[in-house]
């Protein structure tokens, strides 16, 4: 309640000077989801990857702090109380002249199974898609590297499904 008045005069001032609730083109802004909060953003794959975005130490082997990993524990938690199951898969990963080693990747993979309560299903190493199929950051994908990914990932889950089931 405290904040409500500073919160009111705030979006008063957006809404005079034109500021507040843009139309913004970028994946990230509000209008890149829909009212389900599906993305819809149709991305510009003339952006394409360049050598800006690939130079040494540009792509790295992530790290997980205790932080993160108490915090995906406890979601596996709600998780399971809701009937769901928490599955990590994995992550495109930048493939090329500057791309660590995979067997850090794979050492990333084993440290979060050691420390996640949930299932780490994918090898990482199966994430690896050259750079041609990135385009604006190391992160986002073309529709080509979309496709790569999420048959990977289909294939995954169909393995985790296959071994839990039997």
């Amino acid at each position: 309640m405290q904040a409500y008045p500073w919160y009111a005069v705030n979006c008063l001032i957006l809404g005079i000077t034109g500021r507040g609730n843009q139309i913004a083109d970028s994946c990230y802004s509000r209008n890149a989801f829909n009212e389900y909060g599906d993305v819809v953003y149709k991305p510009d794959f003339e952006k394409k990857a360049t050598s800006t975005l690939f130079y040494e130490g540009a792509v790295k082997v992530p790290k997980i702090t205790d932080d993160t990993v108490n915090r995906i524990n406890q979601f596996n938690e709600f998780c399971l109380s809701k009937g769901a199951t928490l599955l990590v898969v994995g992550y495109p990963i930048a493939e090329g002249e500057y791309t660590p080693d995979k067997e850090k990747y794979r050492d990333f993979q084993n440290e979060l199974a050691e420390k996640l309560d949930c299932p780490v299903i994918s090898d990482y190493t199966e994430y690896f898609i050259p750079y041609e199929y990135f385009y604006n950051t190391i992160l986002h994908l073309t529709e080509e590297g979309v496709r790569m990914r999420t048959v990977q990932t289909a294939e995954d889950v169909k393995g985790y499904l296959k071994d839990v089931k039997g």
